[in-house]
């Protein structure tokens, strides 16, 4: 994973604190670079397990040529905003990651990681969601 310097190094957050966020939310914003050069933003639901993000979507579409144009990618979640309007200023605290995505093909994996989503969003329905994979 890439890593950027910030402008603030002050106002960066530990691994740890990183980690809890992405654990706490369920979407965020995707940035990609589409076949045409433009960058492209999509809102995603998103879950966080063993250090990895992993998406959910169609098999074609906008975001998928863009990833197989250019699998780097940006993923941000905003944690909370707080606007100081005598300062000017919103102070954000959020997480950005950097890297390449992978795409999933193999049908078992698939399964797997679909069960585990699913269970993630919907634990009491996990009878539902077995259902829905299969």
């Amino acid at each position: 994973m890439k890593s950027v310097a910030m402008r603030r190094p002050e106002q960066a957050l530990s691994n740890a604190t990183c980690r809890e966020i992405l654990q706490k939310h369920h979407e965020g914003v995707l940035a990609l670079i589409d076949t045409d050069g433009q960058p492209y933003a999509v809102p995603l639901s998103y879950w966080y397990h063993d250090n990895t993000l992993y998406f959910h979507g169609a098999p074609q579409g906008h975001k998928m040529s863009a990833v197989a144009a250019n699998p780097q990618g940006s993923f941000c979640v905003i944690d909370r905003a707080d606007i100081h309007a005598v300062e000017f200023t919103t102070y954000f605290k959020s997480v950005i990651a950097f890297g390449p995505l992978t795409v999933v093909r193999d049908v078992a994996e698939i399964k797997m990681l679909m069960q585990s989503f699913g269970n993630h969003y919907l634990p009491q329905h996990e009878h539902t969601v077995e259902a829905f994979v299969d």
